[in-house]
């Protein structure tokens, strides 16, 4: 539990909304998605954990067990397997289709549930695990 705190405290302090405790707090909220999932939702663990990753497109070395990824039927997709695959260069993030995990569940319970947090703190909420070279 400690490396997870250490990871939040590093990205909440680094992240774009005002004030360093808020940004803790909505860093932390994501993870809690972890806890919904696999002790209420009762989904295997390895079904709501890790790394989120653009969809769509050539899956990024840096991902975490990126060896399995030679399985998936997009790694042989003729265009799904290009850096850009079927999106244009600096389309957004809000363009990208992402894969579905924690992070994504507690942005739609946020959202669904009529949240009054800035949009900051609701991408900090969805995209905390989405790392970038």
């Amino acid at each position: 539990m400690g490396y997870v705190w250490l990871k939040e405290i590093k990205l909440g302090e680094s992240s774009g909304a005002t004030g360093k405790g808020v940004k803790i707090i909505f860093s932390s909220a994501a993870d809690l998605g972890k806890v919904l999932l696999t002790e209420f939702g009762e989904l295997p663990q390895w079904a709501v954990v890790g790394d989120t990753f653009p969809l769509g497109c050539a899956f990024d070395e840096s991902i975490v067990h990126h060896k399995y990824f030679k399985d998936n039927p997009d790694s042989k997709n003729p265009v799904h397997s290009t850096k850009n695959g079927i999106y244009q260069e600096g389309c957004g993030p809000e363009n990208v289709v992402m894969s579905w995990g924690h992070d994504d569940y507690m942005y739609m319970v946020a959202t669904e549930n009529g949240t009054t947090l800035p949009s900051a703190a609701l991408f900090i909420i969805r995209y905390h695990s989405f790392y970038l070279k």
